[in-house]
């Protein structure tokens, strides 16, 4: 799980993976991580970028929302193995 708080928290991420020539290695790790957003603006953000976002809060873009959902959504998520 990844969690994003902000819309430069998803910005700066990319950067730093573009200087460091790691763009394909952050692109495949995100594709294979379950990927949390606070809020629509970030997960604009980062549908944008082509990531899959599974958790949001439907309401009141905040922590303790965002990690109720991220906890109803493994709580009500069969394994996987």
């Amino acid at each position: 799980l990844i969690v994003f708080t902000s819309k430069p928290q998803v910005h700066r991420l990319f950067e730093v993976a573009e200087l460091s020539n790691l763009m394909d290695q952050l692109i495949c790790g995100l594709s294979k991580t379950h990927i949390a957003a606070v809020g629509p603006l970030v997960r604009s953000v980062l549908e944008q970028r082509g990531c899959n976002v599974k958790i949001m809060p439907t309401s009141a873009y905040f922590m303790k929302p965002l990690l109720r959902a991220a906890e109803a959504y493994f709580c009500l998520k069969p394994d996987e193995g």
